[in-house]
């Protein structure tokens, strides 16, 4: 297994750099003090000695852990060797607030809690995972005088429920100039490229899109939150979502981390949150989008 530079982190993330190209990354770009960075768990997950050897402990769902190095398919982190299927890679590192209401909050802790009150006793609508992104509608106060909750809601700002504060920062999305004109997907290869021209600036892995016809669409909208489908589930705050023309979304996925085999979303295409927030940033309006 290689150690970790920010370079080959990005890659764990779902993102391949084309050779010499320089993007701007800005706040979606993971900043750890050092080459290590930080996963949480997406389900129990099982720790083990060696890859695929004796299973030394079992991690609860949203335990964190330092990837310390990796190979195609397990992290090994302090604890041991986990599966990567199993580990979602943290990059939000922000703690700053909404200015205003409403406004866009992603969650910055492995996973934020919605219940039905601003009362952490109230029962539970949903869990958002690292990088999901809400609207925040409005706030309470803690015992402190502090923001201690946030009434949030997707794009269409129907009111979902309240969260605790800490678990979320502003989201901070700042749109380019739209350098991205076209976009390739390709499903059966699990891959998604974006280029400038003629240059390809970035290779994204993806899962999903296995229903979809080939052929030449273009982007129709965006919603930086939205609510989709899972298997059986229903997903609030699937983040940096591209509407494509055949009415296909281009949408990040914080409930797993399977992106190369992963084949339960035939009709969406899935991202890591961190490739779907600059995909959405970089995108132009109209830009191409080819079904291979």
């Amino acid at each position: 297994m290689a150690d970790l530079t920010r370079r080959e982190f990005l890659q764990v993330s779902g993102i391949a750099f084309s050779a010499g190209t320089l993007l701007p990354w800005g706040l979606a770009q993971p900043k750890p003090p050092t080459n290590v960075a930080v996963g949480r768990t997406l389900r129990p997950t099982n720790v083990y000695s060696t890859p695929g050897g004796t299973i030394t402990q079992t991690l609860l769902p949203d335990s964190v852990l330092k990837i310390k190095s990796w190979d195609r398919a397990w992290y090994a982190s302090e604890h041991g060797f986990v599966a990567r299927r199993d580990v979602q890679p943290m990059y939000i590192t922000g703690n700053a607030q909404p200015l205003s209401f409403p406004d866009l909050i992603e969650v910055s802790a492995p996973a934020a809690p919605i219940h039905v009150y601003a009362d952490a006793a109230s029962a539970v609508i949903t869990r958002i995972g690292h990088g999901g992104v809400l609207y925040a509608l409005d706030a309470l106060p803690d015992t402190r005088g502090q923001i201690g909750w946030y009434q949030v809601a997707n794009a269409d700002r129907e009111p979902i429920g309240w969260t605790q504060a800490t678990r979320w920062c502003a989201a901070n999305m700042h749109e380019s100039a739209g350098i991205i004109d076209r976009i390739t997907v390709e499903p059966g290869q699990h891959l998604l490229t974006a280029f400038a021209g003629e240059d390809a600036l970035a290779t994204l892995v993806v899962s999903g899109g296995t229903d979809t016809s080939s052929g030449i669409y273009v982007i129709s909208g965006r919603q930086p939150a939205v609510h989709c489908s899972d298997a059986a589930k229903s997903i609030y705050g699937a983040p940096w979502c591209l509407m494509v023309s055949n009415d296909l979304p281009i949408v990040g996925a914080y409930w797993h981390n399977d992106f190369e085999t992963r084949r339960q979303s035939p009709t969406q295409i899935e991202l890591t949150p961190q490739a779907a927030r600059w995909l959405y940033a970089h995108v132009a309006d109209r830009a191409i989008v080819e079904i291979v």
